[in-house]
Order: C-alpha cells, then sequence, then structure tokens
C-alpha cells in the first residue's frame, strides 16, 4: 500500500517451494506452489489482497509421480488461469490444466508432451485473443557425456484446449562438453 517501502507477511506454506505470484483482472492474487512433503502443485487464491486465502487446491494430483517447476499465467482478458509443470515417473513430462472458473476448479488437465529421457522447467505466458504460449527443454542423454537439448515452443489459439508443438532448436549441446 506504500510503493513496496514496507511489507506485512500475510501467508507462510510450510514445506513450499517454487512459488509464482499472479494478479487476474479482478484484483485477485493467484499462488502457485509446490508442496514439497507431497511432490504435488498446489494454487490458493486471496480476494482481499492476501489477508485470508482459499484452501488449498491440488492441480497436480500426481500420484505416485512427481511434480515440479511450475508456472502460473493468467488471461487479463478472460481471468482463464493456466498452470504447467514438468511431471517425473516412468516418463517426463509436461503437464498443463486450465481453470476457467477464477482458480476453483482445473478441470483440463493433459499431457503437453512425454518423453523417455527428460525435461526441464516450462515457462507460460498469455497473449490476446486465447493465445497461450509454453516453453520447455527436452534433454537427451540426462546427466551423459552425450547430452544434447530441444528447445521447444508450444502455442494454442483457442485458451489452451490444443497446442501445436514446434522445435526453436534441436540438439544443442551445452557448453563445457
Amino acid at each position: 500500500t506504500n510503493n513496496g517501502v514496507s511489507w506485512t507477511q500475510k501467508k507462510t506454506v510450510l514445506n513450499a517451494a517454487d512459488p509464482v505470484i499472479e494478479f487476474d483482472n479482478q484484483g485477485n492474487i493467484l499462488f502457485s506452489y509446490l508442496l514439497r512433503t507431497e511432490d504435488e502443485i498446489y494454487i490458493i487464491k486471496s480476494t482481499d489482497l492476501g489477508t485470508s486465502w482459499t484452501v488449498p487446491y491440488n492441480v497436480s494430483n500426481a500420484g505416485s509421480d512427481t511434480a515440479d517447476k511450475e508456472w502460473l499465467a493468467i488471461d487479463r482478458y478472460t481471468n482463464y488461469i493456466y498452470l504447467t509443470w514438468k511431471e517425473l515417473g516412468t516418463s517426463s513430462s509436461i503437464k498443463f490444466s486450465r481453470s476457467t472458473d477464477g482458480g476453483n476448479s482445473f478441470p483440463v488437465r493433459f499431457n503437453l508432451a512425454s518423453v523417455a529421457s527428460g525435461m526441464l522447467s516450462p515457462f507460460i505466458m498469455t497473449g490476446n485473443d486465447g493465445l497461450v504460449y509454453i516453453t520447455y527443454v527436452v534433454v537427451h542423454n540426462f546427466n551423459q557425456s552425450n547430452e544434447t537439448f530441444d528447445l521447444k515452443f508450444a502455442k494454442s489459439t483457442d485458451y489452451g484446449l490444443n497446442f501445436t508443438i514446434t522445435d526453436i532448436d534441436a540438439n544443442l549441446t551445452p557448453p563445457g562438453y
């Protein structure tokens, strides 16, 4: 309330990591995080500038898999909330979920991509007219001397219902090898 001169702690989430915060066009705060004790991605919402928060909602429902490195974006026109994260199990996946009701539920949830090797943290942004963009990295030969990376770009033109995925660059070799 004073341009960042002083701060008040309103919410503590124990055993949380990878926090992401966004505001919708009504001034609500959406806060996503990894709950490390469960390896699940949760989201909470405040409608009063952080004084009170909703009950945490488990977006990932990863079960025996491990969810990690979520990112959150909100379409400022529709207030649709988009989440993406990586999930590790028998394979590596980039997951995607969407809420059209202000974060009360996330009924749209699917694998954006899945590979046997590794994935690195996804990042998500929105554009105008239903555009949703996600970037992520596919790792080949993970932790080996011949490790390479593919930079991927996923684009949706229908509010996250469908995506096309293209390579930004493929078979990049990390420095130092």
